[in-house]
């Protein structure tokens, strides 16, 4: 009974020994486990904190830096995919295309008048033909330059002309004159595009250029009766874009534009082409194209538009149309 008292006071003692050699251990050279002096040597260094670490700005998972905008993120995933040069070809054909057009060419003179090419020329009131060639480089991941030539036929079979005659660059030919005759329109522009998108999904790019324009009138009649004059300016800068997105498979939606209004030369001219329609992807980068085109424009210039004081050697050279119609042809990007 003796050794069982004492053997239970050690035991006390010992533990008491121990919490108040504990207490007196600053808590800093404490095991992180609690465990006795002699065996915190055994403590393995601790693992990782489990707690989620906090949101930061600007990270959305692995490709994206620190703080960086996810669209300007994407726009340089983009441009570092891009393979430079890259080569587009496009060559389509204008059908079913409708025009109205007037003019007034020649100089300030008692006959000179405003000509409407089917009331006074009888041109018929049906599709005329065109086209449209284009060709562009992406010399630089960033940069593109290209250039374009349109040109729209209008043709008419021999027929009477108008009861008050015609009078065309200095020339003039009595009524019920019988000819055929013909309107020439042509458009060239150079354009340099800044690419925003470039990729299977969307292409996007917009710029600036050149653009010349001319109208041609012509009336062959036989000896003695024949017209030809014609209308030209250059504007500039233009301004032009290109936005195409896939629609499903390999369809795309595409518009493309180009808008001429500054004419050094000629105040109060412009120039608008608009291009809406489709493209589908026929492997090896070529693209079957259909689009509905309009085109439209005035060569006029401000004295002629506003009545501003003519001297006596004026010559006008006034030319307006609107046309609308179809378009069909072939991209081939290499």
């Amino acid at each position: 009974m003796v050794p069982r008292r004492c053997g239970l006071a050690l035991g006390l003692c010992c533990l008491a020994l121990g919490v108040a050699r504990a207490e007196e251990e600053p808590l800093s050279a404490r095991s992180p486990l609690a465990w006795p002096p002699r065996l915190a040597l055994l403590d393995l260094p601790p693992g990782p904190d489990p707690r989620p670490a906090p949101p930061t700005a600007g990270r959305r998972g692995a490709g994206v830096l620190e703080g960086e905008a996810p669209a300007q993120s994407a726009i340089d995933a983009d441009r570092r995919q891009r393979q430079v040069p890259r080569f587009r070809l496009e060559l389509s054909g204008r059908a079913l295309s409708l025009i109205d057009a007037r003019f007034k060419l020649g100089p300030k003179g008692p006959r000179t008048h405003t000509v409407r090419v089917h009331r006074e020329t009888h041109l018929p009131r049906v599709p005329h033909l065109g086209y449209r060639v284009l060709f562009d480089a992406q010399v630089h991941r960033d940069w593109l330059v290209g250039a374009t030539f349109a040109q729209l036929l209008v043709r008419g079979s021999r027929r009477n002309i108008h009861r008050d005659g015609l009078a065309v660059g200095g020339q003039v030919v009595d009524r019920d004159a019988h000819g055929d005759a013909s309107i020439d329109l042509s458009v060239g522009t150079f354009f340099v595009r800044y690419v925003i998108l470039d990729n299977d999904r969307i292409r996007l790019s917009w710029g600036t250029g050149a653009l010349f324009a001319r109208f041609r009138f012509r009336f062959d009649g036989g000896p003695g009766e024949r017209l030809d004059d014609q209308a030209d300016v250059w504007f500039g800068p233009t301004l032009d874009y290109l936005i195409q997105f896939r629609l499903f498979g390999e369809v795309h939606l595409y518009l493309e534009s180009v808008f001429a209004v500054l004419a050094p030369a000629r105040l109060g001219a412009y120039v608008s082409e608009f291009r809406f329609g489709l493209r589908y992807g026929l492997g090896g980068g070529l693209e079957l194209l259909l689009a509905l085109n309009s085109f439209s424009g005035s060569l006029d210039e401000y004295r002629d538009l506003w009545g501003g004081r003519r001297t006596g050697g004026h010559r006008f050279e006034r030319a307006s149309w609107t046309s609308l119609g179809g378009e069909v042809g072939l991209s081939w990007r290499f």
